[in-house]
């Protein structure tokens, strides 16, 4: 997705979005652990466990996001673990 994209989110004043992007460390053959938080709106790209998620962890994140109406209008991060 290009930036200059999101620069225009501000435009779409009826619409309830919300931008999630996975940690660094996206793992996609990873284990669920039920366990994740959401991180603000500064990426962290660092290769420790403080950014690292799988890919079952980030979908149950995004589904409960969803579901909770939650994060209207950010850009936010989903890590695993708790914090």
């Amino acid at each position: 997705m290009c930036w200059a994209s999101l620069d225009r989110r501000p435009s779409y004043a009826n619409l309830a979005w919300t931008y999630v992007t996975p940690a660094f460390n996206y793992d996609a053959t990873g284990a669920a652990t039920g366990h994740y938080h959401v991180d603000g709106e500064d990426y962290l790209a660092t290769n420790d466990a403080d950014s690292y998620i799988s890919y079952a962890d980030y979908a149950t994140g995004m589904l409960d996001l969803l579901e909770s109406g939650q994060y209207v209008r950010q850009r936010i991060t989903l890590v695993g673990g708790e914090r």
